[in-house]
């Protein structure tokens, strides 16, 4: 067949490569911090949750779930009146339930993905990429520092 080009097919791999979740561009913040004193006391306000071998997908189920129930409690339970500190009461006890530890942070730091007022959530955009990277951190590598009781 003169004139007729030939083109190479492209090798077809054994296995094709493995599909890694990400939740990019909601990467969380680093979280490198010295614990002093001082930040540890604050502790029980500011923490992050995480689960060994939880997938992304398992855990931004499991936050989105549980920030939704601890919302609807809230409103129930004191006929609209909302506070962050029994949002995170009860954020804690539902992920608690699901078998996530809590680990503190500094408030500078746990500003990056959370909103400081539970009676007015950011918009929507904002609040999605805050619950992708608590959802990063819970499924992600295990923290270094000791969980919280």
């Amino acid at each position: 067949m003169a004139g007729v080009a030939v083109l190479a097919q492209p090798a077809i791999a054994a296995d094709p490569p493995a599909v890694v979740e990400s939740a990019d561009p909601y990467d969380p913040p680093p979280l490198a911090f010295t614990p002093t004193p001082d930040v540890a006391r604050d502790f029980d306000k500011y923490f992050y949750f995480h689960r060994d071998n939880t997938s992304f997908a398992e855990a931004l189920a499991d936050i989105i779930e549980c920030d939704y129930l601890s919302h609807a409690a809230e409103f129930g339970a004191f006929s609209g009146s909302r506070s962050l500190m029994t949002h995170k009461a009860n954020l804690r006890v539902c992920m608690g339930y699901k078998g996530y530890q809590r680990y503190g942070l500094p408030r500078d730091l746990w500003l990056k993905f959370n909103a400081e007022d539970s009676k007015a959530l950011p918009p929507e955009a904002e609040h999605t990429r805050m619950m992708m990277q608590q959802a990063r951190l819970a499924s992600g590598p295990a923290p270094a520092q000791p969980a919280l009781n």
